[in-house]
């Protein structure tokens, strides 16, 4: 039989299925709802996206691009405005409740017109520890 961890952690993985198929229709408060006030977001490279709050920082190391729910609810707007979409590879849930870590990997991508090639396509991981 499976233990409550494994309960938790299938629970922790449709929450944020459930939390993305959300954001693909435009909202993405469940998203912010279940974010820490002091969530930080790192975005690399030199874009429009790292740049939206201050000047990014090149190099190896993380920058923080977006720091508090107000950057990333703006980060949020720009990214359904955009038409981005996320497409779930897997999943990785670790740790019982009092120390979660999840990590994410996936691609966000823009429909091409009429079924045509997609505009744009990125493949991504990302991680998070609750």
């Amino acid at each position: 039989m499976w233990g409550d961890d494994h309960v938790y952690k299938v629970a922790v993985r449709g929450l944020l299925r459930y939390s993305i198929r959300r954001l693909n229709q435009g909202d993405y408060s469940l998203l912010l709802k279940m974010a820490s006030p002091d969530l930080e977001l790192v975005f690399p490279g030199e874009n429009s996206w790292s740049s939206m709050f201050r000047p990014p920082s090149p190099g190896r190391n993380a920058h923080v691009t977006h720091c508090g729910l107000d950057e990333v609810r703006a980060f949020a707007d720009r990214f359904v405005a955009e038409g981005i979409r996320f497409e779930i590879e897997d999943i990785l849930v670790n740790g019982g409740p009092w120390n979660t870590r999840i990590a994410v990997r996936a691609h966000d991508y823009i429909a091409g017109p009429q079924g045509g090639p997609d505009v744009h396509a990125n493949r991504f991981a990302s991680h998070e520890v609750v």
